[in-house]
């Protein structure tokens, strides 16, 4: 179902227990969220029918992360869209959530030199 919703050149794996990674190569993160919605509310239209017959409803966390909108690396870009995908199970799940922006790496600058009066 999910790759119905990508691009050929897309990459959508499993990535541990219940969560699913998806690489969208050149998409920036409004796009990407697109791409997340569409996902949701497909999702939600399709509930999951148990052997006893009753249906149940499929909610989507998603954490969206873009390089460079939130991060420099792909270390960080993996590490950014999980954070949001936990942001996104903590505010109540069923919820999309974009990383926030890595900090800047520090700044390494000289020591500034004084002078003593002459």
């Amino acid at each position: 179902m999910i790759r119905d919703h990508l691009r050929t050149n897309d990459l959508a794996a499993r990535f541990g227990g219940d969560e699913i990674v998806m690489v969208l190569p050149g998409m920036d993160a409004v796009a990407a969220t697109r791409i997340a919605e569409t996902l949701q509310q497909a999702m939600q239209s399709m509930p999951l029918k148990l052997p006893s017959g009753e249906a149940v409803g499929i909610t989507l966390s998603i954490g969206v992360a873009a390089v460079p909108e939130h991060v420099a690396t792909a270390e960080q870009l993996a590490e950014a869209a999980d954070r949001a995908m936990y942001r996104a199970k903590e505010c109540g799940r069923n919820q999309i959530c974009n990383a926030l922006p890595f900090p800047p790496p520090p700044q390494h600058t000289a020591p500034h030199e004084t002078r003593e009066p002459s």
